[in-house]
């Protein structure tokens, strides 16, 4: 471990104010984590909201600002090692080069999929696609990956193209932070090299944990996060038909208008809209079950996490990286993806065997206090800070 406290530059890319995503809870998280271990941490953020027009997504490589304001910030703060979270699209990979033309050793957590695919998740018309997986990934532009735009697509799937194709990332990052086994070996599929690579989960702060009562538990199950394709929400509504049992559809996005007209079609389907932290804390504490309905590949979703600390069971897709997280019969329950026959049969049989949801809690909350704890958190990236320090020097 550790010894000494170290100063630590953080890099993270916000996407739209408007689109809050995992990632940024991620950062913070991992930021306060650190700080009350007492190391010291110096951020640099941008966001996409800077991106003003399409002439600027044509400069998704190199940033003149970026590169120019962190070899500033690393000259006046003298940073033992950056740490990555996300560079995209308004921090660009010039970052990397500003940290290697200081000496500062570069850890990047992946979060997606987003230096092998446009849209960061392998899918494709709502279907898993893997073609860039060994390819070149400009066929991300040929498919219209990136919001089913070729015009958008061009410049993202040019930019990874370029630092594959080049070993930019290879040659400038010292260490990848993989969240879980299935999505260290897709990297690995795709060229990345193997001997850089950690596994560590993300973590759930104590403050959304919460002891385990019997007699808060209501029946109902609840689903929440982005309401888009990706996340099945079709799939979702879809298992629900003739289902008595109230489910809460918490979140918003895309399909939002979708989830409205449905919801006052079945009146088993309540749409809470956009809630706080702490209201979904509550909300998925009283819960019986989470439904995770995903037909990509997740990679690790806070929504389990978060459910595991509240000592609420998980339905989802076996699909990606849930396979790992959700354990079968253990931890909650797992149906083919897209299957929502196979989806509402185990929800049926969720509620109708109570015992089996409230075992199902028990070990999903001893699963949180042995693997997705801060501290254990903490414990698993110092290992993966030494290590990078004592290769760099």
């Amino acid at each position: 471990m550790v010894n000494k406290k170290l100063k630590i530059l953080i890099v993270h890319n916000y996407y739209r104010g408007s689109s809050p995503s995992g990632e940024d809870v991620v950062f913070h998280n991992e930021c306060e984590l650190l700080r009350k271990y007492g190391h010291q941490v110096v951020t640099y953020t941008r966001s996409n909201d800077e991106i003003s027009n399409i002439n600027a997504l044509f400069n998704l490589f190199f940033s003149k600002k970026t590169y120019s304001d962190l070899k500033t910030l690393i000259a006046k703060e003298k940073p033992d090692l950056a740490h990555f979270h996300n560079i995209w699209y308004a921090i660009t990979p010039s970052a990397y080069a500003a940290c290697k033309d200081m000496n500062i050793p570069i850890v990047q957590t992946l979060h997606n999929f987003r230096f092998i695919c446009a849209n960061g998740l392998l899918l494709s018309k709502n279907q898993i696609c893997e073609r860039c997986l060994k390819k070149d990934s400009v066929l991300g532009f040929f498919r219209a990956c990136y919001k089913n735009s070729h015009i958008l697509s061009l410049p993202i799937a040019k930019t990874i193209s370029e630092i594959r194709k080049n070993s930019y990332l290879f040659s400038h990052i010292d260490a990848f932070i993989c969240l879980t086994n299935f999505q260290k070996k897709k990297y690995i599929e795709a060229g990345f090299p193997q001997e850089k690579f950690f596994i560590k989960p993300n973590f759930i702060p104590r403050d959304l944990a919460a002891e385990f009562c019997l007699q808060s538990k209501k029946r109902y199950a609840v689903f929440f996060g982005r309401l888009s394709p990706e996340k099945g929400i079709h799939i979702l509504v879809r298992a629900w038909e003739n289902l008595n049992y109230p489910l809460f559809v918490i979140g918003s996005g895309p399909l939002q208008s979708y989830i409205e007209e449905k919801s006052s079609q079945n009146t088993n389907i309540i749409y809470l809209g956009r809630k706080t932290r702490q209201e979904i804390a509550s909300l998925v504490r009283d819960a019986m079950l989470t439904i995770v309905p995903s037909i990509c590949y997740e990679i690790f979703p806070l929504t389990v996490l978060e459910s595991y600390a509240s000592c609420t069971p998980t339905g989802a897709s076996k699909i990606g990286g849930l396979e790992e997280i959700v354990i079968d019969d253990v931890t909650g329950f797992l149906f083919p993806p897209k299957d929502w026959e196979k989806l509402r049969e185990k929800v049926v049989f969720a509620f109708n065997n109570p015992e089996k949801l409230i075992q199902y809690a028990k070990n999903a909350r001893e699963i949180y206090e042995t693997t997705y704890t801060p501290e254990k958190n903490y414990k698993m990236l110092m290992e993966i800070y030494e290590s990078v320090l004592r290769e760099h020097k």
